[in-house]
């Protein structure tokens, strides 16, 4: 990839800002902008959220100026911010996923519906055939934590396995639910 930003220039405009100049700091920034979203672009396409990532790496790189020494190339502390804020951000989502997944997993198999179409138990045991048609280890990990409500530390202890790696068979499990309730949802909206 091609930048059209100077590194040199945006070093001196980053240890600028840091003695206080707010000036710097806005030119620092601004700079920043195009070059932090053209990265982004890059690495994650057209990725819905490529805008307020890309803030985040801004903001990001607000706080962390203290962190820049003047006498080390700046184009690498830049990229290392931006991995940092990408991760952070794919963290975060895959938690908000793995957490809305969990609860309609857990109000589907109460026999509770946030949708206007009427769940009856015969959905909740559709969960537990969802649940059941997982590979072993994925249905039982989903089985011991979401169904017979043990702690993740628990369920790990009685699989023989350490909770990391019981956390990681839960996502993988959450995200083949996830695809199965959507083909479901369809099947039903498709129904109607």
């Amino acid at each position: 990839m091609t930048s059209n930003i100077d590194f040199e220039q945006l070093g001196s405009l980053a240890t600028d800002a840091q003695r206080g100049d707010g000036h710097a700091c806005e030119v620092f920034l601004g700079q920043l902008y195009d070059y932090v979203h053209r990265v982004l672009s890059a690495k994650l396409g057209s990725f819905a959220d490529l805008d307020d990532l890309t803030q985040e790496c801004l903001l990001g790189m607000h706080k962390s100026l203290s962190s820049y020494h003047s006498s080390r190339n700046i184009k690498p502390w830049v990229h290392a911010i931006i991995r940092y804020k990408v991760a952070d951000h794919f963290r975060a989502l895959a938690r908000r996923k793995e957490t809305e997944l969990t609860d309609e997993v857990a109000d589907r198999a109460a026999g509770r519906s946030g949708t206007a179409v009427s769940e009856t138990l015969a959905d909740a045991v559709d969960i537990r055939a969802m649940v059941r048609d997982l590979p072993e280890p994925l249905g039982r990990a989903v089985m011991l934590t979401k169904f017979d409500g043990l702690s993740t530390e628990d369920a790990a202890r009685r699989e023989s396995v350490s909770a990391m790696a019981l956390r990681k068979r839960l996502s993988r499990a959450y995200r083949h639910l996830a695809v199965a309730i959507s083909r479901e949802k369809e099947a039903a909206h498709d129904g109607r």
